[in-house]
């Protein structure tokens, strides 16, 4: 059984998940820091790696929420 969902509230769950990959960032940044002042280069790579791609994910979430929830207003 599939739940039927208007553009809007697809849009809301866009913008929580990208709620959710903002509090992985911060996750990562913490853990940034830390391999830093260890001077751990292959972690700060991998670390750095993961950030562009989260940074990257929730942008797209954050526009494809927006584009969504403001849809009916641009018609």
């Amino acid at each position: 059984m599939t739940k039927e969902m208007t553009l809007s509230q697809i849009g809301y769950e866009y913008l929580f998940e990208a709620e959710e990959v903002d509090r992985k960032i911060k996750n990562y940044n913490t853990k940034l820091r830390e391999a830093i002042q260890a001077f751990r280069a292959d972690e700060i790579i991998r670390l750095r790696r993961m950030l562009r791609l989260y940074y990257e994910q929730r942008s797209e979430l954050r526009y494809a929420g927006n584009l969504l929830v403001n849809y009916y207003n641009e018609i």
